[in-house]
């Protein structure tokens, strides 16, 4: 196991050209690292306990030594950086996004923090699918952490971007609907009946989706998580996307696949993401 005893941070901010700093830490094929990119809304980040919840699992799951003192320590960093510009990040909705790089050798870990203000994109958005592209196997134990090595994920989203789509779907080699590559994926089944692509499939269970469904069980609102095969795309009215940065968005059609007659998201989604960024307590289950 890896003994985590030391870090570096550096902060970040929008005036920084802070993608050419990433970009250059990562190249090297002897870095790797975890992210975790977070919502602030009038200077407070509604998940915040969630994310180190995650970012801890994974560093624990991942052999590194100390992982709850470090953790600890880095959720103190980012919420002294809000309070410290609480004036700006109250006036603003913000991402803010903390990595954690692993150099190879002795190198201590580097705490990388950055912010920019947030624009949530305009819904409907429409999806596009390359069963080519947007492949990946199920047993492919990488994707249930949020790595920073986001090449494959961040060229298939730019070739979507590039054809007028918001995100691109991944699909695994049994023709299941995985995620896209910023967001999880829920099918609406019926008023008040949700579906939304199993683990086994292949996906980060992001910390929204398990929001989503701890609170949809709560209001005793059926949401099932099992396989969503491409083939049976059509016969969903309905679909959203979910991270925790943009909440929901309602999608109007997987291209070239399938269109949804429902475009708007249902009400008990609006209800859920209303309380979330209102900083109400949610307790998020153990996915």
């Amino acid at each position: 196991m890896r003994q985590l005893f030391a870090w570096e941070t550096k902060i970040f901010k929008p005036s920084d050209n802070l993608s050419d700093v990433v970009i250059k830490t990562l190249a090297s094929p002897q870095t790797w690292g975890l992210f975790e990119t977070m919502r602030v809304i009038q200077g407070c980040i509604p998940l915040l306990v969630f994310h180190f919840q995650r970012l801890e699992n994974s560093l624990n799951k991942l052999g590194i030594k100390n992982a709850t003192a470090f953790t600890a320590s880095a959720k103190v960093i980012v919420q002294t950086v809000v309070e410290k510009d609480r004036r700006d990040f109250f006036n603003e909705l913000w991402r803010l996004r903390i990595s954690l790089i692993f150099p190879e050798g002795t190198e201590p870990p580097l705490l990388l923090l950055s912010a920019d203000p947030y624009k949530p994109p305009d819904a409907p958005v429409r999806l596009m699918l390359d069963s080519e592209k947007g492949l990946r196997f199920s047993c492919d134990s990488t994707v249930s952490f949020k790595l920073t090595n986001r090449f494959f994920l961040e060229n298939y989203r730019k070739s979507a971007v590039q054809k007028g789509f918001h995100d691109a779907v991944i699909i695994n080699e049994k023709k299941e609907i995985c995620e896209t590559t910023r967001y999880n994926i829920f099918f609406v089944k019926g008023k008040n009946h949700f579906i939304t692509p199993s683990v086994s499939s292949g996906l980060l269970p992001g910390v929204m989706r398990g929001t989503i469904i701890q609170e949809l069980r709560k209001r005793n609102i059926r949401v099932q998580e099992k396989p969503v095969r491409l083939r049976d795309l059509a016969q969903y009215p309905g679909c959203f996307i979910t991270n925790a940065l943009a909440g929901a968005l309602s999608v109007s059609e997987i291209w070239p696949y399938a269109k949804f007659s429902e475009t708007l998201l249902p009400p008990c989604i609006n209800q859920v993401m209303s309380e979330c960024f209102t900083g109400q307590t949610l307790h998020l289950p153990q996915h």
